[in-house]
């Protein structure tokens, strides 16, 4: 778990002619929102810069300093929208946790190893990017890790196959997959084509039989 700090400004003003003028200072208003009563916020360049060398990511514990004591709050990042147009950021949801009980958030799944099947020319192809699952704010972990060594092409891995600490539960579906090995296609459709051609070539010659048994006949 990666816990940082920011600072920030309350939002006195609501409504989209202020939040307008927000990103038009080069900040972005933000809100806090949970257990107790939602905190409307601005983010400052400064604000910004800390929040992307955590990639925006969910699973870190962001330190939220209002300059007031009351207002001191944890929180994850649950959503961050962007303009359709400028890709810039416009907006950002905070969710406010507390230390003590447990929160669903999303990992990122890291790769791990040379997969067995890509030496007999496979393709690793990555179904699944990240997992839900439920722990404690201070043991979310930056990531889980997959060890594809053994994984033949043809093959695939599982939610179920990701080993996780005791303290965290997996909420994705076990089954669901998360990376597999494929053959490339090129390869995988020449057997069938050779197959094909095999099959037809009798036939031809037995229709060229035929027709001479006809003639002699």
């Amino acid at each position: 778990m990666e816990t940082v700090s920011v600072k920030v400004n309350l939002k006195e003003i609501v409504g989209k002619s202020a939040a307008k003028k927000i990103r038009k200072n080069g900040d972005v208003p933000a809100v806090v929102y949970g257990k107790g009563e939602n905190i409307m916020i601005i983010l400052d360049k400064d604000a910004l810069r800390v929040l992307r060398d955590v990639n925006f990511s969910e699973s870190a514990i962001i330190n939220i300093d209002t300059g007031k004591e009351a207002d001191k709050v944890f929180a994850i990042i649950k959503d961050v929208q962007y303009d359709p147009v400028s890709d810039k950021i416009i907006h950002i949801d905070f969710m406010r946790v507390s230390m003590t009980e447990k929160i669903h958030v999303h990992v990122p799944v890291v790769l791990i190893g040379e997969a067995k099947g890509i030496k007999a020319g496979g393709d690793v192809e990555q179904v699944l990017r990240e997992i839900e699952i439920e722990v404690l704010p201070t043991n979310i972990p930056d990531k889980v890790t997959l060890d594809v060594t053994d994984l033949d092409a043809g093959h695939s891995l599982h939610v179920s196959n990701i080993a996780v600490p005791d303290d965290v539960k997996v909420l994705t579906n076990k089954e669901d997959t998360v990376v597999t090995i494929l053959l490339h296609k090129q390869e995988a459709e020449t057997p069938q084509a050779d197959e094909n051609a095999a099959a037809a070539e009798p036939k031809v010659i037995k229709e060229k039989a035929d027709k001479k048994d006809e003639k002699a006949g």
